[in-house]
């Protein structure tokens, strides 16, 4: 594993258990941080994405040290695309990254954002180890299925078929359901960092059994959460975050609901996009422990 590095931004990079490279990106302070924040990003993109990278340098002025790593078989890292076994590797991962900085780091509060599929390896992280981080933060989790647009047949196939063949193409994502501007969507579309390969069935049957596992745990969920969720997330059902908002056993929970919204909330046109990642940094920095809030 690399150092991290000691200039105010810059990469790196870890091998993890199964000796796959895993890219890493940091934003530092320039004096002494006031508290870690772990990056998650979500499917089919990576950590560096402009809007993550403005979220990174305003948490950066409130003296958060933003980490973060391409998931494997994502952006940069190695590993084959648009595979998963399990999300528990994610998560794997996401404790070897953040098990480097605590050492580096000893005392400060680490804080966890992740966004869609990386909003549900967020919450697996909080079950399994739930005195690591200080606060959470959901932006459009992906915590449920859509049923407007997956049947209970549907979810049976994906399940039977991610374990006999998951590499069999079950669909595709079309980014004009992930964000509204077009330039924004010719952009991503012609991303060569971003992953538009087939959604396979593996991949489906591991969100799925992540998803069961989270659902029977969320009230071991005690941190501060923030839950953000546009109503017109054609990707990630909004149910799942209002259901997630009432069974969390969090005492400090936030659900904030964006009338009209995509999935992609930082990417809202119209300064939607600028508020939302404002009111981010905002409720982040009012949660640091006081002992480092002055």
């Amino acid at each position: 594993m690399t150092a991290v590095p000691t200039s105010k931004d810059d990469e790196g990079s870890f091998r993890n258990q199964d000796g796959f490279n895993i890219f890493c990106r940091y934003w530092r302070p320039e004096g002494a941080p006031r508290a870690l924040l772990f990056l998650s990003h979500g499917y089919a993109e990576y950590c560096h994405d402009a809007r993550y990278n403005d979220l990174a340098k305003e948490l950066v002025k409130n003296g958060f040290f933003v980490f973060a790593h391409d998931h494997v078989g994502q952006g940069k890292s190695e590993g084959p695309r648009g595979v998963c076994s399990s999300v528990n590797v994610y998560v794997r991962d996401v404790f070897t990254h953040v098990d480097m900085m605590k050492t580096m780091y000893p005392g400060l509060p680490i804080f966890i954002f992740g966004h869609s599929m990386g909003g549900l390896i967020t919450a697996l992280a909080l079950i399994e180890r739930p005195t690591v981080f200080a606060a959470a933060v959901f932006c459009a989790p992906l915590l449920a299925t859509d049923k407007a647009q997956t049947s209970w047949l549907q979810i049976t196939l994906a399940r039977i078929l991610g374990r006999l063949v998951p590499s069999l193409p079950i669909g595709t994502l079309d980014i004009a359901n992930v964000v509204k501007d077009p330039a924004v969507v010719k952009r991503m579309t012609e991303d060569p960092l971003r992953y538009h390969g087939y959604i396979k069935a593996g991949w489906a049957a591991a969100i799925l059994a992540a998803l069961d596992e989270v659902h029977e745990k969320y009230e071991a969920i005690q941190v501060p959460i923030l839950i953000e969720h546009g109503t017109a997330d054609k990707l990630c059902d909004i149910a799942g975050s209002e259901d997630a908002f009432k069974r969390i056993g969090s005492k400090d929970k936030t659900l904030e609901v964006y009338k009209d919204c995509y999935h992609g909330l930082l990417h809202e046109p119209g300064g939607v996009g600028d508020q939302i990642l404002q009111f981010t940094v905002s409720w982040c920095v009012q949660h640091l422990p006081p002992a480092t809030s002055s």
